[in-house]
């Protein structure tokens, strides 16, 4: 297979006696809290997945419902999840449900199912630096278009959990450290840069989570370094289903925008062993950069004797320490509160917010499963000593859903 070719979903032409026509799902990871709208394969039956996969709970216009059951079939020589329910649904129904798909969830485990699946083995990118460099990264993805191409795929999984990819690699971007470059690359001429502001941002406002409604559920705010002019990103992240990778997510783009990078070109007659997607400490006499900084190869053209290589430049500098973060809810009925963190010195100051804005009085909050602590009228909570990194933050509020979340500080 191509990159250029569609994902090998099957259709529902392949299923005897089809309802409704479309492509059959192929789902990775947990959707247990976020519905999808399975084929309708007869009167009361539903295919949920067209591989093996778990059934948790079905929903008919949104109310669930208990007159259902789940089964693995064989339907046209293939394994199938397939509802069936108790009853016909009435005329113009919405039918949904919740579950887990295929136990790949990690985007590099993703990543290396759907190649063998579509028998694209020949492209072997190097995937194990992946689970080392982003481990705890989940995504829950849902499969169910029959235009979608290997291409398409693999640009959706980079834009979720914020990867660079080419057919020889895929890859999270370094920060903060890269490999030692060349040295016929600080010998190469330098003939463009163009710094690019658009591209810098202080704050990550990430949607995520989408639901079977086509909406996203989720927002997570990331802010970095208080700034006079806020430069904030919004980004949309389907297929990343928590808050915790959301984080991870949000904190390695916040990281990687904090600086307003710059598109480089240099030429050479020469030979350098940069390959593309590699990132390495670049200086140069010409560079738009006091000292060193990070180069990432972006495209590599030989026309003869002659090499383009093209790459984006980053400086060079500490990881972007986030210093608040806002968890709400987006276009979805929910229960969950936002809440932002600030630090000064060792201690800690959550502010418990309900989803309208509004300082949350009187909450239930506890760190790392410590004792609970109340929050006052303005909402906020303060523990001391906390030291810096992750950590584990439940709140509890009478009205409200209990709900954690980690936070980094």
């Amino acid at each position: 297979m191509r990159l250029m070719d569609p994902i090998p979903l099957r259709t529902t032409q392949a299923v005897s006696g089809y309802r409704q026509g479309g492509a059959l799902a192929r789902i990775y990871g947990d959707l247990e809290g976020a519905p999808i709208t399975p084929r309708r394969i007869g009167e009361t039956r539903y295919l949920f997945a067209d591989h093996p996969a778990t059934v948790s709970q079905v929903w008919i216009d949104g109310q669930a419902t208990f007159g259902w059951e789940a089964a693995v079939e064989e339907l046209a020589g293939q394994a199938a999840s397939v509802i069936t329910l108790a009853a016909p649904p009435a005329v113009g129904a919405q039918v949904t449900a919740s579950g887990r798909g295929l136990p790949a969830t990690h985007p590099a485990d993703i990543i290396d199912d759907l190649l063998r699946w579509c028998g694209a083995t020949h492209l072997s990118p190097a995937l194990d630096l992946l689970r080392i460099d982003a481990p705890g990264l989940e995504l829950g993805v849902v499969l169910d278009d029959p235009a979608l191409r290997l291409r398409d795929v693999l640009d959706a999984l980079a834009k979720n959990a914020a990867l660079a990819w080419s057919a020889e690699r895929i890859w999270w971007p370094p920060v903060s450290a890269g490999g030692p470059a060349p040295a016929a690359l600080a010998e190469a001429s330098l003939t463009r840069a163009v710094m690019r502001v658009d591209r810098a941002a202080d704050q990550i406002d990430l949607d995520y989570d989408l639901h079977a409604d086509g909406k996203l559920a989720r927002r997570l705010s990331l802010r970095g370094t208080p700034a006079r002019v806020r430069r904030p990103r919004s980004l949309a992240a389907p297929w990343l289903r928590n808050a915790r990778a959301a984080e991870l997510v949000a904190s390695r783009l916040l990281a990687q925008m904090a600086m307003p990078p710059w598109e480089v070109t240099l030429e050479t007659s020469g030979q350098i062993d940069c390959g593309l997607g590699e990132t390495v400490l670049f200086e140069h006499p010409a560079s738009p950069l006091a000292g060193a900084g990070l180069l990432t190869i972006t495209e590599r053209v030989l026309t003869g004797e002659r090499l383009r290589l093209s790459g984006e430049l980053r400086p060079l500098g500490e990881a972007v320490r986030a210093y608040g973060l806002t968890l709400t809810a987006a276009g979805v009925e929910t229960q969950y509160a936002a809440v932002e963190v600030a630090s000064a010195g060792g201690s800690v100051t959550f502010t418990v917010l309900d989803p309208d804005g509004r300082p949350l009085g009187g909450a239930r909050v506890s760190l790392d499963g410590g004792p609970a602590r109340l929050s006052d009228a303005r909402g906020r909570v303060s523990f001391s000593p906390v030291a810096p990194g992750r950590h584990s933050l439940a709140i509890e509020a009478s009205g409200y859903q209990p709900f954690s979340i980690e936070v980094f500080v």
